[in-house]
């Protein structure tokens, strides 16, 4: 019976992601709350996919606002795969590149892995 448990997990993840929008309230920096806007948008990602893709946005707008480079290479990242998601292609492209650029400059080999990975699966799953 697999079917409850995951009921039960989507109620847990909502939960998370309500304390992640009240603690976004009361973030102390910019850059606390463009990561948890990120955590936000990664903890929707599986059952709320505008959630997920308006964090993200809202996440990657604040980032340029204020030069958090690490906030938006994630928010890039997360963005790649929402459009993948969607079948949006190009847009998933572009955000997984502009994620990639971001990590080389801050040199995050494990997240540059990731990326390759994310880049791998759009080209394969579209020829």
């Amino acid at each position: 019976m697999a079917y409850p448990l995951a009921i039960s997990q989507a109620y847990a993840q909502e939960d998370i992601v309500k304390a992640l929008q009240d603690s976004v309230l009361t973030a102390s920096t910019e850059e606390e709350k463009v990561d948890l806007l990120n955590s936000i948008a990664v903890s929707s990602f599986e059952y709320d996919l505008n959630l997920s893709h308006s964090a993200a946005e809202e996440a990657k707008a604040l980032c340029q606002e204020i030069a958090y480079h690490k906030g938006v290479a994630h928010a890039n990242r997360w963005l790649g795969k929402i459009f993948n998601t969607r079948g949006k292609t190009p847009e998933s492209l572009a955000s997984f590149m502009e994620a990639l650029r971001a990590y080389e400059e801050l040199e995050d080999s494990v997240q540059l892995a990731d990326i390759y990975k994310n880049l791998a699966n759009v080209y394969s799953n579209n020829g």
